[in-house]
């Protein structure tokens, strides 16, 4: 599909619909003309919202949203909430990274709870039953219902 002639122009859920495909390989960008700050990126099978904004003389682009799943009222609500970040001298990618690099609760069982579990119960087979059941729940609640592994920096009591 050929790229739209206009890269500027007032976004509207409309003209973002419309907006065609980029071919195999290639994506293109649109920005939009009331909000500034707004783009949207085109790729072969998504429409991707970003925040794109100069700061200390390098670009960055923060992925806010899809398309598909957000209307453009709720893109641009995420804008302003990550262009605060941004003028505090932050950079939101850089809280995403650290969030990604924290611990997982699979690592915790894994590297602190266990080791430490095997020094206080000395009966192999309890350590063996424990081990199972930890296993099944941490399996079950990680990738069945949230489809990622589940940072334990996220774990509230209830939610839990």
């Amino acid at each position: 599909m050929p790229r739209p002639k206009e890269t500027h122009f007032n976004f509207t859920e409309a003209r973002i619909a419309e907006l065609p495909f980029a071919d195999k390989g290639d994506r293109y960008t649109v920005y939009d003309t009331t909000t500034k700050n707004l783009a949207v990126r085109v790729g072969e099978t998504t429409k991707i919202y970003y925040l794109i904004k100069r700061v200390n003389g390098r670009k960055i682009w923060v992925n806010l949203a899809d398309s598909e799943n957000t209307s453009l009222k709720d893109a641009r609500d995420l804008l302003i909430e990550n262009m605060k970040i941004v003028n505090d001298g932050k950079n939101p990618n850089d809280e995403k990274k650290k969030l990604r690099q924290d611990v997982t609760v699979q690592q915790f069982f894994d590297d602190f709870y266990y080791p430490a579990h095997s020094l206080v119960r000395k009966n192999k087979k309890s350590q063996n039953t424990d081990y199972k059941k930890c296993r099944q729940w941490i399996c079950t609640w990680t990738h069945l219902q949230h489809k990622r592994p589940r940072k334990l920096l996220l774990c509230r009591h209830r939610s839990c």
